[in-house]
């Protein structure tokens, strides 16, 4: 049996994410052409919109977005309704952006994205226990999914369970070995419990693990600030400048510390 053709909106969002080139020309016209053909096909709204949210114009996004899910006879293709929870989320309206994510969700239920990007909007307004369980959902649809193991570690952590969150760091960790903010999660729940040495093999795995994110070079010299060892904590978080200079809380703690700059 010959594959379904694929959607002008599916076909569209291909083209605007070519890393290959700018295809936004070729997709504009496919877009003219069926808005002459049939001007009130929703998914020539539908369109129109996804590019007024590439193009970072969410409130015009949100109203064509919204006219072609309220044009649709059936129910509204799950692509549309994730369309528009990102350009309700961008335009500062979460509580129906939330409400986007969960009616998309409601229609499939294996949506990875969907989970993922409600959890991360859940979480972002302090919902922990909501956020926790878009996780463990997204998690159930597929346990592999390194980013949110260590995604709902932060949840629980925030929600006061750091023995939940450390179990979390460290499946994401078993996920993907070389997940350094996993690490740096772990080396932060480790302090926080008072496992000073933990807390250190942490970070120091983190930074040996990639030696140019700035944030592990923040944790391990905080970390080495907290048990005095000032030498070893200046080198950590000169790195940390050295590779974004303007860490502003690394720069308050080396002044902390009386380090001048030569």
């Amino acid at each position: 049996m010959p594959a379904a053709p694929e959607s002008l909106f599916a076909h569209v969002c291909h083209l605007l994410t070519d890393p290959s080139c700018d295809r936004w020309p070729e997709a504009e016209a496919l877009w003219q052409d069926r808005r002459q053909e049939a001007p009130e096909d929703p998914e020539v709204l539908a369109v129109e919109g996804e590019m007024a949210l590439r193009r970072d114009y969410p409130g015009l996004a949100v109203a064509l977005l919204e006219q072609a899910v309220a044009g649709c006879a059936a129910a509204a293709p799950v692509a549309w309704l994730a369309s528009l929870a990102m350009a309700y989320r961008l335009a500062e309206r979460p509580e129906h952006a939330i409400a986007t994510y969960r009616r998309l969700l409601s229609q499939d239920p294996r949506h990875v994205d969907g989970w993922n990007a409600l959890g991360i909007l859940l979480r972002d307004l302090g919902r922990t226990s909501e956020a926790v369980a878009a996780f463990e959902a997204l998690i159930r649809v597929k346990p592999s999914h390194a980013g949110a193991i260590r995604r709902l570690g932060t949840c629980l952590q925030q929600g006061g369970d750091p023995a939940g969150a450390e179990a979390a760091y460290r499946r994401a960790i078993a996920v993907k070995p070389d997940y350094i903010e996993a690490y740096t999660n772990l080396g932060q729940v480790r302090e926080a419990q008072g496992d000073a040495q933990g807390a250190l093999d942490a970070f120091r795995t983190a930074v040996s693990l990639k030696r140019d994110f700035a944030p592990s070079w923040y944790a391990l010299g905080q970390a080495l600030v907290r048990r005095g060892r000032r030498d070893e904590a200046i080198t950590a978080l000169t790195t940390a400048v050295d590779l974004y200079p303007w860490y502003a809380d690394a720069h308050r703690t080396l002044l902390e510390l009386g380090y001048r700059w030569a």
